[in-house]
This record gives C-alpha cells, sequence and structure tokens, in this order.
C-alpha cells in the first residue's frame, strides 16, 4: 500500500492517470463542514442567513476563523467577536469539523 502524499499547502496528492511509469498528480483540498451563525447587521453580506440561524460550508482543513471570515467576504472592519462552540476566541483560532461559529458585529447599548 502506497503512502498518501501532501504538497506544500497540505493538500492530498493522487494519482491522475496512470501513464507509462509515471503518475500524473493532481492535488486535491481536503475540505470540512462547519456550521456559521451571523448576528445582527452582518446577515446582510450573506444572501439568505437570518439572525442566529445556522447555515453549514465547507473549508479547507485547517482554517482559521480568520479563513472563514475571508470565505464569507465579511468586511473585518465590521466583524469584532467569534464564538467557537460557544466560547470566545480569536480570529487566529483553528476550527475542526462540525464546529459551530457564531460572528458578531461590535455591539454597543446602554
Amino acid at each position: 500500500m502506497s503512502k498518501v502524499k501532501t504538497d506544500k499547502q497540505g493538500r492530498l496528492i493522487l494519482p491522475d492517470a496512470f501513464l507509462g511509469s509515471r503518475y500524473r498528480r493532481v492535488a486535491v483540498e481536503v475540505m470540512m463542514r462547519v456550521q456559521i451563525k451571523l448576528f445582527a447587521t452582518l446577515c446582510r453580506y450573506f444572501g439568505n442567513a437570518a439572525p442566529g440561524i445556522p447555515l453549514e460550508i465547507e473549508v479547507p482543513n485547517d482554517s482559521t476563523v480568520a479563513d472563514l471570515v475571508n470565505r464569507l467576504k465579511l468586511p473585518r472592519k465590521e466583524v469584532k467577536v467569534f464564538f467557537v462552540n460557544g466560547r470566545s476566541r480569536p480570529i487566529g483560532w483553528p476550527l475542526e469539523p462540525g464546529d459551530e461559529v457564531g460572528i458578531f458585529p461590535l455591539v454597543a447599548g446602554g
């Protein structure tokens, strides 16, 4: 059995077709699913999102909360508070498959 190989970005390299004594290789990005909840004004940036209602999204393995914000195309200056599985986390927090991520704008009140 051959060993699984990855490229410099951590993507799997799988044989695509056998060509003589060589393999042509392709890189496959391994994805994971996470649930997101957008709150308050952030819903307007993601089409059909309703405040606090979870949406499932695929992100590459080894993604962080920052990568998720970028994938959703949320303006960085508007996102301020992040919860992963109910706990406050920094924007650089690494995500795991099945995580539930809540993203909040800066909220003021008094």
